[in-house]
């Protein structure tokens, strides 16, 4: 997606920022009590007001007979795809398809890590001829 449009990056970039901010994640503690419903048609008007999208196509998300995106499936997929693979939460990260069981937490330990797996494969065998 950012490949093909570095405006969709960026609003992509912008919207994770916004989620993340103080009065915003107060704000949907205080939806919690609310439904699906009366959540989606709050946060959507949220949203449109806050990026200055169009407030209709972002309820269409939410309409499975409107979404052009078609969102719930393309969802359902990705979760099916992940959970296939083990993936059960973020983060979570394989390094030629196994899965790490303990992430490591900066870059240097991810530099050991995979050094370390390099090593073990390509040092190991020229140690063998």
């Amino acid at each position: 997606m950012c490949a093909e449009d570095a405006t969709q990056c960026a609003l992509l970039d912008n919207y994770k920022d916004f989620c993340f901010r103080r009065d915003v994640l107060a704000l949907v503690e205080e939806m919690v009590e609310i439904s699906e419903t009366n959540f989606i048609h709050d946060w959507t008007y949220i949203i449109s007001l806050e990026f200055s999208l169009d407030l209709t196509t972002l309820r269409s998300l939410y309409d499975y007979s409107t979404d052009m995106y078609d969102t719930e499936s393309n969802t359902r997929a990705m979760w099916k795809y992940n959970t296939a693979r083990k993936v059960s939460g973020t983060p979570t990260a394989f390094i030629n398809g196994a899965k790490i069981a303990t992430m490591p937490d900066s870059a240097q330990a991810w530099i050991d890590l995979l050094q370390s797996v390099y090593d073990s494969q390509y040092h190991a065998a020229t140690q063998l001829q």
